[in-house]
């Protein structure tokens, strides 16, 4: 490629240390794609004749599908999967081949076939956060009456609806979804035509080329396009937070299946067991979730921290973008399928989920809102909602049960005498008084899941 101007060939170690095509021909058949379009833009041109396009496009075709079944013979001597086709191509056509390189860079088409890349892949992961989206919304309405704890700082809280707990999770992969289609559409952009840096004398119409590829625009500028990594930060930032928004699902379903909890059980084959305590049954598939999800946020970061050193125009520290593009996309997909299974496979343990709010005060803010029906403030009815609280757990006593009877001797007796008129009001009570639109209800829940 550039042996003209060197008097020896690159040693073996550095050939080694700046080959990527160990991870980047996962992009072959869109950088072949890529390559067809090009060479249509030349013929249009008037640069390659129909004979000669007619050739690249039945080579390139052959390489797609070689490379799809496994029969191309990459070579790292070649660096990246770039001078891979088109030396294969070569091979396959001759001279026509050898024409394709014309009027372009590999640094505007190593841009433009990423953006294709990510364009399919991004593709690919929303439809995996629709699958995850109707698991949980599947789940969602088999457990509509269903209460459980809601918690704060991880201490009980106040009674939800495990439908409306699995339905937040649902939001978040919304937000989840859209992020993707917007940073899609921004990576749409077609760079080819930039050349190193300067542009091309051979361009051709760039927005035919573009339509070509599925891509939306052309970029307005040749050195912000072959230097430009903002869609691959993008990219990488929304599968890091989908990743968080997974691993916080993932360690709310390893609490609930632990033994000590027991809210959950998971479907037996989606766990392991241990090599040595035959008791074991382990949620390794929501562990693994959690620690990719480390990986990718710091993938993200690390993206960002190649760019930020970097002067206009292209650079080769931006070949490391590849591996954050492949390890995220590789990494999501797989997430989501397997979430999507374990979610599937999730049964709730109702009667311990009810006994473990009747034994808590997760309806003692009702209590005091009782409290502000019969007259009384809001702050003055709490405090003695808490002291009352006090004195029972002090008293060894779990749940509001016994609260009236503990509260004589703690609070004035007039308030007293009003927590024990109250009727003492229960979990699914609680969650049936929350009125505001997208609170726990199971009105607002099934509202939801129609709008859903």
């Amino acid at each position: 490629m550039w042996s003209g101007r060197f008097s020896s060939p690159v040693c073996a170690p550095v050939q080694s240390f700046t080959a990527s095509v160990g991870f980047d021909r996962a992009m072959c058949h869109c950088d072949a794609a890529v390559l067809a379009a090009h060479c249509r833009s030349l013929y249009m041109r008037r640069v390659m004749s129909l004979a000669d396009l007619a050739d690249v496009e039945r080579g390139l075709s052959e390489v797609a599908m070689g490379a799809r079944a496994g029969a191309i013979s990459w070579r790292p001597e070649l660096e990246d999967v770039h001078r891979n086709v088109e030396h294969v191509l070569t091979e396959l056509v001759g001279k026509a081949g050898r024409m394709a390189h014309t009027g372009k860079s590999r640094n505007d088409q190593v841009s433009t076939t990423a953006r294709v890349w990510l364009r399919h892949m991004a593709g690919a992961a929303i439809c995996r956060v629709e699958e995850l989206e109707l698991a949980l919304a599947a789940r969602s309405r088999a457990c509509l009456n269903t209460m459980m704890p809601g918690l704060t700082h991880m201490q009980v809280a106040q009674p939800v609806t495990a439908s409306h707990y699995l339905a937040a999770y649902r939001c978040m992969l919304a937000r989840d979804r859209a992020r993707l289609v917007r940073c899609t559409r921004a990576a749409c952009v077609l760079t080819l035509g930039s050349g190193a840096l300067a542009g091309t004398n051979h361009g051709g119409d760039r927005y035919t080329t573009a339509d070509m590829l599925g891509l939306h625009c052309v970029s307005p500028n040749s050195l912000d396009a072959v230097s430009d990594r903002d869609f691959v930060m993008e990219y990488a930032l929304c599968c890091a937070i989908l990743m968080v928004h997974m691993s916080r699902l993932a360690e709310d379903m390893i609490a609930w299946s632990s033994s000590i909890v027991g809210f959950a059980v998971l479907g037996d084959a989606l766990c392991t067991g241990s090599s040595i305590m035959p008791q074991k049954k382990n949620p390794d598939i929501l562990e693994l979730v959690r620690a990719k999800a480390a990986i990718l946020i710091g993938g993200a970061m690390g993206i960002m921290a190649v760019m930020k050193a970097q002067g206009l125009a292209y650079n080769r520290d931006n070949q490391e973008d590849k591996a954050v593009l492949l390890g995220a996309s590789r990494a999501v997909t797989r997430s989501l399928s397997v979430m999507a299974m374990a979610v599937r496979s999730l049964r709730l343990n109702k009667s311990r989920l009810r006994r473990r709010l009747d034994s808590s005060y997760a309806v003692a803010t009702d209590l005091a809102d009782s409290l502000v029906w019969h007259g009384m403030t809001f702050r003055d009815s709490h405090e003695a909602v808490a002291r009352a609280v006090g004195a029972a757990i002090r008293a060894g006593h779990a749940g509001l049960r016994a609260l009236p009877r503990r509260a004589r001797g703690v609070v004035p007796p007039m308030l007293a005498a009003r927590l024990a008129r109250i009727a003492q009001p229960d979990a699914r009570c609680s969650a049936f008084r929350k009125d505001a639109t997208g609170s726990t209800s199971p009105k607002w829940s099934f509202r939801a899941m129609r709008r859903a």
